[in-house]
């Protein structure tokens, strides 16, 4: 097969997975309904506030501050319940396609387009069953992470490639930026975090490596910025937090220790839980490309990691035990979790699992490409830290649930994505895609009984 044979064969299936992708996505919230808790509050507060601006600004004030959201929550439900499949199947797709174009920005094997769209697809299947069914297929979820995290990376695009692809920065992708940043910074304090420190980010390297000033930018930056202010510091977004005590009413007396320890150690649990199997996927993707280089030591060492990680799905459960699994995470908590309360193996999983995500950090900048250190992939892989850390600043930072581990899910991927090996023929290919259903299948076989429940 000639080289124009094989791009137009890969052109036509990936206008195929595209294709295949909506309509999936489709079936699947199909399957959805009214969830008897937000779900069900949110039609009553339509009845009660029908109008636009009534429904937005009564539940900006007394619910959540989060302007962008609530607005689409009035059309959500508002409308009959096939807007929003329809609308939540358009965003998936939307969310995997630019996904995968923003992975191709950044590597040089662009041509496999196929393969980051494979790999924005494993975000679905590889993350949790809980993370993705809490904050994609549940009505109220999907607007408040998905919508605006899949808004940010739309933002996000026509700047990485301005930046890096030298293509021009016109009225119409600025606009782009500009509608949909202010979804993402108006909507979610997480993604609204992430999304303006890598807005920042750029507009620094692009200034300092060009040596001038790019107004466009710095005003979408700006602009950005202030938004995410105002979110943040809202009374409203106080008033919230204030209300969410009932989930942890003791966090308002708790000193900053307590609060560290709580903070650390639902981290922990989330990585080695939610987010586990992405994390074995980056693993893979490090150990493979280790070898490859010849640096067959430190290939050894990632591959180690996941296999600790896989061992949990059959036995051996204690390597993910830190002191959390019994904990009802939809009830109120009348005493949070208290380091004295580990026994002596928790305590050693935590110190364990804090060693392994340093040592990931470290094999990340140790993966040189072309000789230089990767520092955009290391620093993908702490704003996934950073944007589970937030949780810190929040009251429900338990009954907010798995939900909340969507950004970090998406970082994680982008920044597996960046990490993998190129792929040159098509048995690397089928190897490729086999690493991500292999991992998906170990990832729904031990929530099977989870994802039971929920159909």
């Amino acid at each position: 097969m000639s080289s124009a044979e094989r791009k137009r064969s890969e052109k036509i299936f990936r206008y195929l997975l595209i294709f295949f992708t909506f309509f999936g996505a489709l079936a699947v919230c199909c399957l959805i309904r009214y969830s008897d808790g937000d779900d069900a509050f949110f039609l009553k507060q339509i009845a009660a506030h029908g109008g636009f601006f009534d429904f937005t600004s009564y539940l900006t004030k007394t619910m959540n501050g989060r302007i962008a959201a609530t607005a689409m929550l009035w059309f959500v439900f508002k409308l009959p319940i096939w807007f929003w499949r329809f609308c939540n199947a358009f965003v998936i797709t939307a969310f995997v396609l630019v996904f995968s174009e923003i992975l191709s920005v950044f590597r040089k094997d662009d041509e496999l387009k196929i393969g980051n769209i494979i790999l924005s697809l494993g975000t679905f299947a590889v993350a949790g069953a809980g993370v993705i069914g809490y904050s994609c297929l549940w009505i109220t979820g999907s607007v408040n992470y998905l919508w605006p995290v899949a808004s940010g990376l739309v933002s996000i695009y026509p700047v990485l490639l301005f930046v890096f692809k030298g293509r021009r920065f016109s009225p119409v992708s600025w606009l782009i930026s500009f509608v949909c940043g202010l979804v993402t910074t108006l909507s979610q304090e997480q993604a609204a975090a992430v999304y303006v420190c890598f807005l920042l980010i750029i507009l620094i390297y692009y200034c300092a490596g060009k040596k001038e000033f790019c107004i466009p930018l710095a005003i979408l930056t700006a602009i950005m910025i202030a938004a995410a202010v105002i979110l943040v510091v809202s009374p409203f977004t106080a008033e919230r937090t204030d209300r969410e005590l009932r989930w942890l009413p003791e966090y308002a007396t708790m000193n900053l220790s307590q609060k560290l320890f709580i903070t650390v150690q639902w981290m922990i649990h989330s990585f080695t839980h939610g987010l586990r199997f992405v994390l074995v996927l980056l693993w893979i993707y490090l150990g493979i490309a280790f070898i490859k280089a010849k640096k067959y030591a430190l290939g050894i060492i990632p591959f180690l990691f996941s296999l600790i990680a896989v061992v949990p799905v059959f036995f051996a459960k204690f390597l993910i035990d830190v002191g959390l699994n019994d904990l009802d995470m939809t009830k109120t908590v009348s005493r949070a979790p208290r380091f004295s309360d580990l026994s002596a193996v928790q305590t050693g999983m935590i110190a364990f699992w804090i060693a392994v995500l340093i040592a990931t950090l470290v094999l990340i900048l140790l993966n040189k490409k072309d000789g230089k250190v990767p520092y955009s992939d290391a620093l993908l892989f702490l704003a996934a830290l950073a944007s589970c850390a937030i949780m810190f600043f929040s009251p429900s930072i338990y009954a907010s649930g798995e939900r909340t581990l969507f950004v970090a899910a998406v970082l994680l991927m982008l920044t597996a994505g960046k990490v993998r090996p190129a792929v040159g023929n098509i048995k690397q290919e089928l190897l490729f895609i086999a690493q991500i259903g292999i991992t998906a299948l170990l990832q729904l076989y031990e929530n099977a009984d989870f994802i039971m429940k929920m159909i």
